[in-house]
């Protein structure tokens, strides 16, 4: 800016009366007055917010570690619930091809039994057979004989 020019304002500048003024800065002083009291107030209140905010955060913390801990007991359950079902499987598949083994054996030796009185049953029969066989054959020969000894 020029030395002649001056700058001009708007609104216009004009000066205050001097009660005004005064006001002003009784007003602006009550309000660093109270300022001073809310931050003195503040600092005062900040151990009891922080004293607070522990005992806050200490709660939810022990929720979460409670929230962990059921989630890990829930977790160990079902855990054990599915090794114990794991188990039952097992030990029924093994019961079960034991089972079939005993069976195996009683079938084979139900199987040899039957075999063993079809044969004795055969072998009766065919002794019987041959017993009639044989007397058949010796009443032929002495029919034979006796005619035979007849014709001569």
């Amino acid at each position: 800016m020029s030395a002649g020019k001056r700058r001009k304002t708007w609104p216009p500048r004009r000066g205050l009366p001097q009660a005004a003024q005064a006001a002003r800065e009784a007003k602006a002083l009550e309000a660093a007055k109270f300022q001073a009291k809310a931050e003195r107030a503040a600092s005062l209140e900040r151990p009891r917010q922080d004293a607070a905010a522990t005992v806050v955060q200490a709660h939810c913390r022990g929720i979460l570690v409670r929230r962990r801990l059921r989630a890990a007991a829930a977790a160990r359950l079902w855990r054990k619930q599915e090794e114990d079902a794991a188990a039952r499987a097992i030990q029924g598949a093994f019961s079960a091809c034991a089972e079939r083994k005993i069976f195996v054996k009683l079938r084979h030796a139900a199987v040899r039994l039957q075999a063993r009185a079809r044969g004795n049953e055969a072998l009766r029969s065919l002794q019987a057979m041959q017993l009639v066989a044989t007397a058949i054959q010796s009443a032929v020969r002495g029919w034979i004989a006796r005619r035979a000894h007849a014709r001569a």
